[in-house]
């Protein structure tokens, strides 16, 4: 799963870093729900409620809906939408506050209230065990968790939670100590309430970070998931409702009411987009782009959905970490069949609409489904339920199972080759995945379908196997797998084939899915070999999802100097609005180290360096252990001239992250620049090319290291690792030919010079060492 630094933060290829949404104390299940009050209202917020300025943007709270909507909010009441955020009180809390204390991994914390106060005692951000305050109530079950007021508006969701169904504390981090310092630290970033968790679990809530001052005043039309939360300000629904004379085609007033409950839709695509848009802001992993502006829009108009990342699921789409569904449905034949999220969910009270085999059964028919012949498990029994072989259960937070989307086809045979989990085995611990795939074999046959999620192929992309070339274009461009695995599959590409994933890249970016083309434009711009590869990028300006407009508006930011220099030009205003636009979602997220880290690579882009090095400095202040900002920050003390800042700026991204071999690579270089510090240099080089085995570009800059310093055999074998990375790179060809030359090894030296004479073309100076090769070797002329 990486580093600890790299489970907190991701880097993104050509230096812009992905805002990363990392949700660290969501909690939800499918318990029993609190029993409802005979007239239940939303509860009011102890917070100030927002004013807004428009009556489309007005939200009215809970309590108004439930005049007209009774039945909705009575089966509302008591879900874990009702109870996501609750103020601290008698009522509320469920732990153990009596004094109780917990210890792992040599920390103790101490619980303990006074006169309805609740306190939890801790090593604060200062390093001083101290008191605070608990605030309020995150989750109901199966676990509970406190946010803890540590001043300056910030609260952070404590990592010692109660386990509801025990009865007692648990570790979310069981038996890994976790110092002041680490991201991890339950007072740092990582475990911020206001940038990471408050806007799924309250109403319209509002973060106003203020970034001069590093605090916040955070507010919420209402503390819980309401009414609103889903269906959009209401102000303009309530007064059409209040009218005299109703107009029936006027109802919805943008209050957004297609949320169907219970009916099959089959497949009505509307529906479903409209019930997935709703729910995957927070039912996802994603990245802010811009903050939400209106309901029943599409969800790439204000995030960026996380794509296949191998820290986040199994090259199968298995979900690995806590992914929040959404990812997993999108690659499910449920969704390419036009399943909504009401057919299986009540919106409401979020209970499944039918228990057991019933729920598949509302479109599977039962004598072909739910019988032993199908399940090959007793009926009734856990192995003839169909969640059990379609949805398995991965268990977060110790305590929270949750079940995966995909809605997969059990397939252990690829667990004895990818080493991917499988069904059976989850439950048949006690036997082996061979044990597994024969039965399979057994019931159904040898032959296996292919796996709709190419697995094979995203898993040796991930391994930058260059046989994956072809097969990852094939799949990026295949109308009949979901846009998700496309867009990973041109993710994937990029490392391992630039060639074959910028011409792949050029042609997803008139793709009918915003996802694809967003990763189409990254893929572009990274890999553009001339400005004609920009060129491509600039309709994108004017797309259709905001998503993609500002992906290209940050990548062309690279070259806007030259191709926008015309202020009039209407290439120019897409440009300035698409980078208005990437800018109100950045500043929106200005509490995220990478919100801070983009605007950098924005400003130096611009050739602002002045600025850049500030928002790098912001993202550093905010989370000291963010490594991209720190290594950018250290690239541009090296270009401009502050080598010892450079310095010392790489030497703490090494100490961060030893397994970044760029900051390794990076620093080589810089000590290369003295040549009292070349054998210095060279040890950084050489742990480069060990840490990155694929990168030429490594194993070419170590081999001119061992060169310079005589070191023939290492020079040559990193030379040759080179070559054979990139066989077409002139760069490589000539330094692997001098060296032989140097070593008047001349019949290994002819090969690699043709080839560079094949490669750059009639050269004089490379025809000139051609035939100087030839003549030494005593080789016949061509």
């Amino acid at each position: 799963m990486g580093t600890r630094i790299e489970r907190v933060f991701r880097e993104r290829a050509a230096s812009v870093v992905l805002a990363v949404f990392l949700l660290t104390g969501c909690a939800e299940s499918d318990g029993p729900p609190r029993a409802a009050e005979p007239a239940p209202t939303p509860s009011p917020s102890p917070s100030p409620v927002l004013v807004a300025t428009t009556e489309a943007t007005v939200f009215v709270g809970g309590k108004v809906c439930a005049e007209c909507h009774m039945d909705e909010v009575r089966a509302w009441s008591g879900s874990d939408h009702d109870l996501a955020m609750q103020v601290a009180t008698d009522e509320t809390v469920l732990g153990d506050f009596d004094d109780a204390s917990f210890r792992d991994a040599g920390t103790t914390t101490s619980f303990r209230r006074t006169e309805g106060d609740f306190f939890v005692r801790a090593i604060g951000p200062d390093g001083v065990e101290g008191d605070f305050p608990v605030r309020y109530v995150f989750g109901a079950r199966p676990l509970q968790q406190y946010l803890v007021d540590v001043g300056g508006g910030r609260f952070q969701a404590y990592p010692v939670a109660w386990d509801v169904g025990a009865k007692e504390w648990i570790s979310l981090y069981p038996g890994e100590e976790i110092p002041l310092d680490d991201p991890l630290h339950w007072s740092r970033f990582g475990l911020n309430w206001n940038q990471g968790c408050a806007d799924c679990h309250s109403t319209n809530l509002r973060k106003q970070y203020d970034a001069e001052t590093h605090t916040y005043d955070t507010v919420w039309s209402e503390i819980n998931v309401s009414c609103e939360a889903c269906h959009g300000p209401g102000a303009a629904h309530v007064a059409w409702a209040r009218a005299p004379d109703l107009a029936a085609d006027d109802e919805a007033r943008g209050l957004l009411v297609r949320l169907g409950v219970g009916t099959f839709t089959g497949r009505d695509r509307g529906l479903q987009r409209t019930q997935l848009d709703t729910c995957a802001p927070c039912h996802s992993r994603r990245a802010l782009v811009h903050p939400q502006d209106g309901w029943e829009q599409p969800f790439t108009e204000s995030y960026r959905p996380e794509i296949l990342r191998d820290d986040l699921y199994y090259p199968d789409g298995q979900i690995l970490e806590e992914v929040y569904v959404y990812g997993s449905f999108l690659q499910s034949r449920m969704f390419a069949e036009g399943v909504a999220c009401s057919d299986c969910h009540d919106p409401h009270s979020l209970k499944l609409v039918a228990e057991g085999n019933a729920l598949c059964t509302q479109c599977h028919v039962p004598a072909t489904y739910d019988t032993p012949e199908h399940s090959h498990h007793p009926a009734d029994s856990p192995g003839g339920a169909c969640v059990s072989c379609h949805m398995a259960e991965t268990t977060y937070m110790q305590v929270d199972p949750r079940r995966d989307h995909g809605f997969h086809i059990p397939r252990p045979d690829l667990t004895v080759e990818l080493a991917v989990p499988n069904a059976c085995n989850r439950c048949h611990e006690d036997q082996s995945a061979p044990w597994a795939r024969d039965q399979i074999i057994d019931w159904h046959g040898a032959d296996r379908p292919d796996d709709i999620h190419e697995t094979r192929t995203i898993a040796a992309g991930r391994a930058n196997a260059p046989e994956s070339a072809d097969a990852l274009a094939e799949l990026s461009s295949n109308p009949a797998r979901s846009a998700i695995v496309r867009a990973t599959a041109l993710h994937l590409l990029q490392a391992s084939a630039p060639a074959i994933a910028l011409e792949a890249s050029r042609a997803a970016l008139g793709d009918p899915e915003p996802l694809v083309r967003s990763l189409a434009v990254v893929n572009v711009a990274a890999l553009a070999t001339s400005m004609a590869d920009f060129e491509s990028l600039v309709p994108r300006l004017r797309d259709s999802s905001r998503l993609v407009r500002t992906e290209a508006a940050i990548s062309l930011s690279r070259v806007a100097g030259e191709r926008f220099a015309d202020a009039d030009s209407p290439d120019r205003r897409a440009f300035d609005a698409a980078l208005a636009e990437y800018r109100v979602g950045q500043f929106a997220s200005a509490d995220q180290p990478a919100a801070q880290m983009n605007l950098g690579v924005l400003a130096q882009n611009q050739g602002d360096d002045a600025a850049s090095r500030r928002f790098y400095e912001q993202a550093r202040r905010i989370e000291p252990a963010f490594v991209p900002a720190r290594f950018n920050l250290a690239m541009l003390d090296a270009t401009s001239g502050r080598s010892a800042d450079a310095e010392a700026g790489f030497r703490e991204v090494i100490r961060l992250a030893p397994a970044l071999a760029e900051a390794k690579y990076s620093l080589g270089l810089l000590l290369a620049e003295d040549p009292a510090r070349l054998e210095e240099s060279a040890g950084f080089l050489r742990a480069a090319a060990r840490a990155a085995p694929d990168n030429p570009r490594f194993q070419y800059n170590a081999g001119l290291s061992a060169q310079h310093l005589g070191r023939t055999p290492e020079a040559e074998g990193l030379l040759r690792a080179a070559v054979n990375l990139q066989p077409d790179n002139p760069e490589f060809r000539n330094a692997l030919a001098i060296l032989y030359i140097q070593q008047a090894r001349w019949a290994e030296a002819l090969p690699q010079a043709e080839r560079l004479r094949e490669l750059v073309g009639e050269q004089p100076e490379v025809i000139r060492l051609v035939e100087m090769i030839r003549n030494r070797a005593d080789a016949p002329a061509k």
